[in-house]
């Protein structure tokens, strides 16, 4: 093809875009913007608004009171100026103040009130009704502070205020909903009633100081429900129940408080099935957990890992039909356990639960070393167990671990608390001793969780964050747990050169940037000095090996490894001088310098050697000393 020809072609293809995108741009100047519509600017009525506006706009309401009942039957946006000074009253008290009958509304910031008619709200969520989100209102003086109507899913309820309504939410056989950070409480009945519904979740809200119940689930017309899970949400003070369950199956129960409410903090009635009550503060109600008679069967139901205490008559009832309730590892108030049934005298259990092991604020345990005394500040401790060392995976560090392998699990914590561990040895501790754990697969040098080391003292404390570094999860969920090991580096004292592998002592450092550590150095000849490193980081890393020779740079290597990687790294001391050196292996990148602790003495008699090896025989000394407790 020519050159012209070529140019042809190109102005072609130009052209040919050219016309296709005004073509786009025509197509897009034909488009309607969602409007935004301001009340009393645009309209005096917050409903002139809506019959003006269209499906997508905004409705934007200023500062006022607004005496009407909405019909809200396009999806829309409606938000108020601010929550406590844009108040919407019924105008009609029979009828819902904000009626929605169409998908994918969204409601914020208003002050809502005066549907006290029986069945209605103040804002009602019509049968099959789904997609809304309903945020940061204010609701009192209605019947219900928020319906949800049968067959309304996937609608979005948050921050929302409920307060002296007959009941705050009522939901009606709906699923797929999401409760979060509401506070329904103070209401004439109760703060939540559920009819049903399935794969619902209530997490972070507060239904305190009802006149019945913070929470009331029941079977109704809906058959139960069904997968529920309610976390970190605060039942207190209630004229009865923190929450009442009738029927259904699949709770979840995590992270909750229930206190100081009048009768129990849980009642439970009728067929219950698949529930699960986990870390969970019940506390200071008559009874804890009340099971009816009513209910035929517990075999199924885990209620563990709990605090329990200040329940004045008992933790839990249990008059079920059949079934022992499994209800091990809970804190029961006392570190003797549970009472009249159990041995102690913490918060009394009837008949037919299994109370044992039960969680303790301290405990002895016996490791390879002796006995152990395991504390906490606060929470409580479950779980715990000693093992060998061959239960996970080798420390690379060169070190005696005398104590084996540490488990352990601190309960009943506030999300994000910091607790003070505290353990006693049967020997005092070196001021060298280390602490690892076992996170994520992986060993993680966490020494900077002890506290000071106090000769002659054998208490020792590792402060750790709930979601912190010693954390195994990372989360803030109000539980600590993982394996961990308290560690003596090995020293390694005079060394004739050429003897059996000494190890260099290297400090791991994964939690540092860049993550390239050397995890062991050893001498393994007369003529080398291996170095190990390991990449603990997501991505690919580069260091610079050093070999230091009394404090001299003597040799050195640049590495790169991909993430998780291992890799060896050879140096040459063949041409070491006869007499005694000090050898240390660092490895330098920007912002780390990451060196042995303990450098290794080597002596070096080269001559000497040259004499036994002309006899046709190699006489070396070593001696490697292992740290121990004293």
């Amino acid at each position: 093809m020519s050159r012209i020809s070529g140019w042809k072609s190109l102005a072609a293809v130009t052209a040919t875009i050219l016309i296709m995108n005004i073509g786009a741009v025509g197509m897009t100047t034909g488009r309607v913007e969602a409007a935004t519509i301001h009340v009393p600017g645009d309209y005096a009525t917050i409903s002139g608004a809506i019959a003006a506006a269209s499906a997508g706009d905004t409705i934007y309401v200023a500062a006022g009171t607004y005496n009407e009942n909405l019909n809200v039957n396009k999806s829309l946006t409606l938000t108020g100026q601010d929550s406590t000074t844009v108040v919407v009253t019924a105008a009609n008290p029979a009828a819902s103040v904000f009626n929605v009958t169409a998908d994918s509304v969204n409601i914020s910031k208003f002050t809502v009130s005066g549907a006290s008619g029986g069945g209605q709200a103040g804002i009602f969520l019509g049968a099959g009704i789904s997609y809304c989100n309903i945020s940061n209102n204010i609701l009192s003086s209605n019947f219900d502070g928020i319906w949800l109507g049968s067959g309304s899913h996937h609608n979005t309820l948050t921050g929302n205020t409920l307060s002296g309504n007959y009941q705050g939410f009522e939901v009606y056989i709906s699923n797929y909903n999401t409760f979060s950070g509401n506070n329904a409480s103070t209401n004439n009945n109760y703060g939540f009633k559920i009819d049903s519904g399935d794969h619902n979740t209530y997490i972070n809200n507060i239904a305190n100081s009802n006149t019945k119940y913070g929470f009331y689930v029941v079977t109704g017309d809906g058959g139960g429900a069904t997968n529920t899970t309610f976390t970190n949400n605060t039942a207190n003070l209630n004229t009865q129940y923190g929450i009442r369950i009738n029927g259904g199956s699949g709770y979840t129960f995590t992270g909750n408080t229930f206190n100081l409410n009048v009768i129990a903090g849980f009642r439970l009635k009728d067929a219950i099935t698949n529930l699960g009550i986990q870390n969970n503060n019940i506390t200071n109600n008559p009874i804890g957990i009340d099971i009816d008679v009513s209910v035929a069967d517990v075999t199924s139901w885990t209620i563990t890992y709990n605090n329990f205490s200040g329940n004045s008559t008992c933790a839990i009832s249990n008059t079920a039909v059949a079934g022992t309730l499994n209800a091990v590892n809970n804190w029961w108030g006392s570190n003797s356990g549970p009472g009249p049934v159990g041995p102690g005298t913490g918060d009394k259990i009837t008949d037919r639960i299994t109370y044992s092991p039960w969680a303790v604020q301290s405990k002895q345990a016996l490791s390879p070393g002796g006995t152990i005394v395991i504390a906490t500040n606060q929470g409580a401790l479950t779980d715990i167990t000693i093992t060998n060392l061959n239960t996970l995976p080798r420390l690379t560090l060169a070190c005696t671990r005398p104590y084996g392998i540490i488990s352990f699990k601190v309960i009943n914590l506030a999300p994000g608390a910091t607790v003070v561990l505290t353990f006693t040895f049967p020997k005092t501790p070196p001021p060298d001793l280390q602490f690892w754990k076992y996170i994520h697969n992986t060993w993680i040098n966490c020494s900077s969780l002890l506290g000071n080391i106090t000769p002659g003292n054998k208490t020792v404390t590792i402060t750790i964050k709930d979601g912190g570094l010693g954390d195994n999860d990372g989360v803030a969920n109000g539980y600590i747990a993982d394996p961990g090991t308290f560690v003596i580096p090995d020293s390694v004292v005079t060394t004739p050169f050429g003897a059996s592998t000494p190890a260099i002592p290297a400090q791991q450092a994964p939690i540092a940037l860049p993550t390239v550590s050397v995890t062991s150095a050893k001498v393994i000849s007369s003529t080398r000095v291996i170095a190990e490193l390991q990449n603990f980081s997501g991505t690919s890393a580069t260091t610079r090996m050093v070999l230091y020779v009394d404090g001299k740079d003597f040799d050195r290597h640049d590495v790169t490894l991909a993430p998780g990687d291992t890799t060896t790294v050879n140096f040459d001391i063949s041409k070491l001088q006869p007499g005694i050196h000090t050898i240390a292996v660092n490895n330098v990148t920007a912002g780390e310098v990451n060196t042995s602790d303990v450098p290794v003495t080597l002596i070096v008699i080269l001559t000497v050697c040259m004499v036994l090896a002309a006899a046709g025989t190699f006489l070396f000394f070593s001696r490697k000393k292992k740290r121990s407790w004293d």
